[in-house]
């Protein structure tokens, strides 16, 4: 009789525990065992979960995979799919490559989570583990069981961080099927300002699942901007937990894409807690030949007068498939709430598949809130326009195609990301 996964994985914390535990604070391991008795409670769930019916989270953490608890692997010339500019943070596997902190001049830290945990505890006490939803969500209790090391990136109060944090997120199997955890917390400050881009990227022929957790917090009246982009190849299994907070008068613009590559779920959760908070959330995802990407997005409007807009892309070819799941809450004290929501997708083929489903949740009566979704086609009257005037089909395709992703790649932040992303998504078309 085959033993249940949860306690396969809850042996592998146990018979591991004094190398998982090493090196941090013991208030940090303490979250350890709260995490597994959460993850046991609740049990990964299955594709029967309708949270979860376009991805079997269940399949992909019972794999034959390989976790190692010590530091491996370096950074390679591929791995650099976004320039390593400004403030650099690379992790491989879950750990960072260098165990030191860098502090500057103004009060900004950057570096090692690990690192930071033992020599500014004060300071990542007060935000780590915080607004991670151990209680509801599976993944991202068992994140907070196994993962050891991450990135870290704090802007004190009023601070404007001049270069821009490039964080890298490696993962890596060239020999074992890898299973890998890594964590970032990133926190500005209030009246601070900062810009973060994330590259999640690598894989390998054997096989990687790599679960990864991100917590950021945004004072009051500061300012963040955050480009990601994920970026793999081979058979990869990622599943992403991002979580924000925001306080009054925040702003936050975000830019995510993702390029596909094996099987991507991510669930992001924005928590406006703050009067005055705007958030911009921008996505565009890619997913050809069997490639599935299945994005879910919270908003929790919480206090009244916030805004907030989400905007979701999608192109699918092949046989892929690709889902949007959008929530946006309005509390009942959530007065003059301003929230809008949309999914557009471009169905390349008949046997690709794509699922959107907005939703609004709203208990309060002064609001303007509204959401949509559109699943079409290229558009032929369009690409006969363009052969008209010397294109080719393929071109002509091509150009429309990146007219219709272009203004999500358009909101992030920065000409050298923006360029980036571009060349990025336009080699993605190519291969469509």
């Amino acid at each position: 009789m085959q033993r249940p996964l949860e306690e396969i994985l809850s042996e592998l914390y146990l018979s591991n525990i004094d190398m998982i535990g090493e090196g941090v604070p013991s208030w940090v391991n303490a979250m350890r065992s709260g995490a597994l008795e959460n993850f046991n409670l609740l049990s990964l769930p299955s594709s029967g979960n309708e949270d979860y019916q376009h991805t079997d989270i269940r399949r992909m953490f019972a794999g034959e995979w390989e976790t190692y608890f010590v530091p491996s692997g370096e950074i390679r010339a591929e791995d650099r799919v976004v320039p390593a500019n400004g403030y650099v943070v690379d992790v491989v596997n879950g750990f960072c490559l260098s165990d030191e902190l860098t502090t500057l001049d103004n009060g900004i830290v950057y570096g090692s989570l690990r690192a930071a945990m033992s020599t500014i505890g004060d300071v990542v006490s007060k935000y780590y583990n915080k607004i991670a939803d151990n209680e509801r969500a599976a993944v991202t209790a068992l994140n907070t069981v196994f993962a050891q090391d991450g990135a870290f990136v704090y802007v004190p109060n009023g601070v404007k961080a001049e270069l821009p944090f490039t964080l890298t997120f490696v993962g890596r199997s060239d020999e074992q099927a890898q299973m890998c955890f890594s964590r970032a917390l990133i926190v500005v400050e209030d009246g601070a300002e900062a810009d973060v881009v994330i590259a999640h990227v690598g894989g390998g022929d054997r096989g990687l699942l790599a679960d990864h957790v991100r917590e950021v917090y945004t004072g009051t009246d500061a300012t963040l901007k955050i480009t990601e982009v994920k970026s793999t190849g081979g058979e990869v299994f990622s599943v992403n937990g991002n979580y924000l907070r925001q306080e009054c008068g925040s702003r936050v613009d975000m830019v995510n894409l993702w390029l596909g590559g094996g099987v991507t779920r991510v669930n992001a959760v924005t928590d406006l807690a703050g009067a005055d908070c705007e958030s911009n959330l921008h996505g565009l995802y890619f997913a050809n030949g069997t490639e599935r990407v299945d994005v879910n997005m919270t908003v929790n409007h919480l206090v009244p007068d916030c805004r907030s807009s989400e905007l979701v892309k999608g192109v699918v070819s092949g046989e892929a498939v690709g889902a949007f799941t959008g929530k946006v809450y309005v509390a009942p004290d959530a007065q003059r709430t301003e929230a809008f929501q949309q999914s557009r997708n471009i169905q390349l083929s008949e046997t690709a598949k794509v699922y959107t489903e907005p939703q609004l949740e709203i208990y309060a009566d002064d609001v303007k809130c509204s959401h949509g979704a559109t699943v079409g086609q290229m558009d032929e009257e369009a690409v006969y326009y363009m052969r008209q005037r010397g294109l080719s089909e393929a071109d002509a395709k091509r150009l429309q195609l990146f007219g219709f992703v272009n203004d999500v790649i358009s909101k992030c932040s920065g000409d050298a990301a923006c360029e980036c992303l571009a060349g990025l998504a336009q080699a993605r078309i190519d291969e469509m």
